[in-house]
């Protein structure tokens, strides 16, 4: 069964990551503020949004019932210190 899966964010070092997500039959969906980003002409679904916009990626999740959140080597998510 397919599963909606969201790549932080949609730039380019992800392609590979959403490349595979597509091939095993899932649909891969993507956030970034940058909505003519590379890895965003390949998805199903979109959001141009900051990725630190709390309220608007939960929603855009709840919205297409996203199953897993991935990433790879997304820099600033690790570095970023929150209040």
């Amino acid at each position: 069964m397919a599963k909606s899966i969201l790549a932080l964010p949609g730039m380019q070092w992800q392609v590979p990551l959403i490349e595979e997500v597509l091939e095993k039959g899932h649909r891969a969906l993507v956030v970034n503020p940058d909505s003519l980003a590379s890895s965003m002409i390949k998805v199903d679904g979109t959001l141009a949004s900051d990725v630190f916009d709390k309220e608007k990626v939960i929603e855009f999740c709840r919205t297409h019932h996203i199953e897993a959140v991935m990433s790879d080597d997304y820099d600033i998510v690790i570095y970023r210190q929150c209040p």
